[in-house]
């Protein structure tokens, strides 16, 4: 693994003040012009008679929870930058440690231990598919020694020396690199693990990534299949998500038991994280904005998701209308479906 030098730990966390609206911004304009190109070649290829219409469509970005300014940073050290055309491949990792671990302390091991301006990895992908970027791709990271400047770094959470990763967490992994393929216009031959970059003697991403098992041809093959479209997927890793608010000493009790005849009819997934309901296409939101905030809804609006909430005057009416759902056997009340 790479030796860098130990500091101390204890270091301040150093956030950055580029608010969330202007990323939700501009995200939303990148997936617009992404919509914007398919309907042109659309269009041309009406314009010509028909034309080749087969070419898949441009991949919709996979569901990414952007913690980049959440990370804690070296108080004086500052990654260096460079343009996205300057990368031109992709590293895969494992973490080499308990999935479980949550991407916060992987920071601050990078920053306290290792004496790196931030974490070393881009993004990072979790066994259940949740996938979260953690430094900007024009950040030159340390995450790949003498190799650093040309790579965005995908670290799958995990030790993969005996196992491979889970297939939801492989396919989360290739969605994200068949994207990154598509924005970065990066070949598949440029998809390579730790150890296959020179001067670095490593056995990340673990040893089933060439042998045993061989996990890389198995991210490969998946990553050829979202790019052609083979998969079916769009976008979104949850197809229904019903949200319910929780604070640190309480919870929506009333409406969980109220919502209980429709989970039993509908089998939706159903929790409390505004950061889970983002990856999926549809989210129902049960109980008034005192509950769930109206600029979580809009988060989740600006996420793409289509979003409905479910409020009576009273617990009792709230009931009420889940009930009527579940007897008209429709999901939704705005959607159809």
């Amino acid at each position: 693994m790479l030796s860098w030098p130990k500091r101390k730990r204890g270091w301040p966390p150093w956030k950055a003040s580029w608010p969330g609206e202007i990323r939700a911004l501009t995200e939303l304009q990148r997936q617009i012009t992404t919509q914007q190109t398919e309907i042109d070649r659309l269009r041309a290829a009406l314009q010509q008679g028909g034309g080749d219409l087969s070419t898949p469509a441009p991949l919709s970005p996979p569901a990414i929870h952007d913690i980049t300014d959440e990370l804690v940073k070296h108080p004086t050290k500052k990654y260096a930058t460079r343009k996205l055309d300057k990368i031109t491949h992709i590293c895969i990792h494992h973490s080499a440690a308990p999935a479980t671990i949550p991407i916060q302390n992987v920071a601050e091991y990078h920053v306290n231990d290792r004496g790196w301006p931030g974490i070393g990895y881009h993004f990072y992908v979790k066994p259940d598919g949740a996938t979260y970027q953690t430094n900007h791709m024009e950040t030159v990271s340390y995450q790949v020694a003498d190799n650093n400047h040309y790579t965005v770094g995908v670290c799958v959470a995990g030790d993969f020396t005996y196992q491979p990763p889970p297939a939801t967490q492989v396919e989360a992994a290739a969605r994200l690199v068949a994207w990154l393929m598509q924005e970065l216009d990066i070949p598949e031959a440029n998809i390579m693990g730790h150890k296959e970059y020179p001067k670095n003697d490593t056995s990340c991403p673990g040893e089933t990534w060439l042998k045993n098992v061989t996990w890389k041809n198995t991210l490969l093959d998946k990553i050829r299949s979202v790019r052609s479209g083979l998969d079916g997927y769009t976008g979104k890793r949850i197809g229904h998500y019903v949200l319910f608010w929780q604070r640190e000493d309480t919870w929506a009790q009333q409406d969980w038991r109220a919502a209980e005849a429709y989970f039993g009819r509908f089998r939706p997934t159903a929790g409390f994280s505004v950061d889970d309901a983002q990856t999926a296409e549809y989210v129902t939101i049960v109980g008034g904005d005192a509950g769930v905030s109206f600029e979580a809804e809009r988060t989740l609006q600006t996420a793409g998701c289509k979003v409905e909430r479910l409020a009576g005057k009273d617990f009792a009416e709230t009931k009420k209308i889940l009930d009527d759902l579940v007897a008209s056997g429709r999901r939704f009340l705005t959607f159809p479906g």
